[in-house]
C-alpha cells in the first residue's frame, strides 16, 4: 500500500466547512460594504450650483409695466435666495435681493426655464447721477460659489423724452416750444432763403418760409398739449442758389448733416464762412464755459445744407439752428421703453411747465 507524506494529508471535513463559512460571510460583507457605498452616493450627491454656462438669461422690456424683466430662457433652475440684482453706475448702485416677497414667480423658492422676474427701477439709484447708461447685472450668490448670470448696460434719457434724430418720441403728456434761433446759410453773393418746419405725428403745423440770414432769433412756436407717444420733429431746407434746388435736412433725409446737442455736451467747433457766425454765437446764451447748458427737457438742433460731407470744411452745422423745449404735464416714476428696438430706461424731468410756451 502506498503512503501519503505527512504534508499531503487532506483537511478535516469540519474544518474545511467552517472556511468556507467565513470565505462566504467575509464576501458577504465585501458586497454589502460596496453597495451601502453606492447607496450613499445615490442619496447624497452634493451641492449643485448654477453657472453662467449653465443657465440662459434674458434681460428684456416689459411693455406693460415699463420695467426691465429677466427671462430664464433655458438651463437648470436657480435657487431663489441665491439671486442678487446690481443696478446703477459707480456710486449710485443699488443691490436687490429677489426673493419670495419681490418677485412671486420665485414662490417655490427656485426659478426655472419659462419664468420672468420684473425688476422694479429706483428712481432715486438710476436717476440722480449723471450717466448716460445704468448696468444691470443678475448674480447668482450661492454658499459655494458667485456667478454673473447676465450683465447688460441699459441707456438713460432724461427728460421723460427720447430724441432720435430730429424725432422725438415722448412718455408723458407734454407741451413744447420750437424756437428759430437764426440762420446761418448765405454768400457774399446770394443771401439765400431758408424753411424750418415744425411737425407733429409728420403732419405740419408750423413754418417759418423764406428766411433770409439771420444773427437773431426768428421766432418761436408753442405746441399745445399733446399724448404720450405723440412724436414731434423739425425739418430744415435751404436753396442753393438763385435757380438751384433746395436742400432739406432732417432725421428722413440727409440725417448725416444733422447734430442734436444735449446738456452737457461741448460746443463742436466749426468754422463759421466769411461773415457768418459760428455755432457758439447763436447758441450763446446755452453755453457755459465752452459746454452746453440744458435743461433735461432741451435740445439744439443743428442743420447743414452743404453737400460736400458732413466732415468737409465747409459743414459748419448753422445754416438753421433751432432749439427744443418739452414740458410734461404730469408727473411719471423712471419707465423703460422700447425705442428704435432698444430698451432704455427714460428718468423724468426736473423741469416742468404747464404753458406750451414755458421755455420761450
Amino acid at each position: 500500500m502506498e503512503r501519503r507524506a505527512k504534508g499531503d494529508r487532506a483537511i478535516s471535513p469540519v474544518i474545511g466547512v467552517t472556511l468556507m463559512f467565513v470565505i462566504v460571510v467575509l464576501l458577504a460583507g465585501v458586497s454589502a460594504g460596496m453597495l451601502l457605498g453606492f447607496e450613499s452616493q445615490l442619496r447624497d450627491p452634493g451641492h449643485t450650483f448654477a453657472t453662467d454656462e449653465t443657465v440662459e438669461v434674458a434681460l428684456q422690456g416689459n411693455d406693460t409695466e415699463h420695467s426691465l424683466e429677466f427671462v430664464h430662457l433655458a438651463g437648470q433652475s436657480v435657487a431663489a435666495d441665491a439671486l442678487r440684482v446690481r443696478v446703477g453706475d459707480g456710486e449710485a448702485t443699488q443691490t436687490v435681493d429677489l426673493d419670495t416677497g419681490s418677485a412671486p414667480t420665485l414662490a417655490d423658492g427656485e426659478w426655472s426655464s419659462g419664468e420672468r422676474l420684473d425688476l422694479e427701477l429706483d428712481e432715486d439709484t438710476i436717476c440722480r447721477g449723471d450717466g448716460d447708461t445704468a448696468e444691470v447685472t443678475l448674480v447668482y450668490d450661492g454658499a459655494d460659489s458667485a456667478y454673473v448670470l447676465s450683465e447688460r448696460r441699459v441707456p438713460i434719457e432724461r427728460g421723460q423724452f427720447v430724441i432720435r434724430g430730429d424725432s422725438v418720441e415722448t412718455t408723458a403728456d407734454f407741451t413744447a416750444n420750437v424756437k428759430f434761433l437764426g440762420t446761418g446759410w448765405s454768400s457774399p453773393t446770394y443771401d439765400a432763403p431758408v424753411n424750418v418746419s415744425v411737425r407733429v405725428n409728420r403732419t405740419e403745423v408750423k413754418a417759418w418760409e423764406l428766411v433770409g440770414d439771420s444773427d437773431t432769433t426768428v421766432g418761436s412756436y408753442g405746441v399745445s398739449r399733446q399724448s404720450t407717444g405723440t412724436s414731434i420733429s423739425v425739418r430744415a431746407s435751404g436753396k442753393e442758389s438763385r435757380l438751384g434746388d433746395w436742400r432739406t435736412t432732417s432725421d428722413a433725409e440727409n440725417d448725416e448733416y444733422l447734430v442734436v446737442l444735449r446738456d452737457g455736451d461741448p460746443v463742436p467747433n466749426y468754422d463759421a464762412g466769411s461773415g457768418q457766425q459760428d455755432v457758439a454765437a447763436y447758441a450763446e446764451p446755452f453755453i457755459d464755459d465752452g459746454v452746453v447748458s440744458l435743461d433735461d427737457n432741451q435740445a439744439i438742433y443743428l442743420f447743414d445744407f452743404n453737400r460736400q460731407g458732413p466732415y468737409h470744411e465747409t459743414a459748419d452745422y448753422q445754416d438753421a439752428v433751432v432749439l427744443v423745449s418739452f414740458f410734461a404735464q404730469r408727473a411719471t416714476e423712471a419707465q423703460v421703453h422700447d425705442v428704435a428696438e432698444e430698451q432704455v430706461i427714460v428718468c423724468p424731468a426736473e423741469t416742468k411747465s404747464a404753458s406750451p410756451n414755458g421755455g420761450d
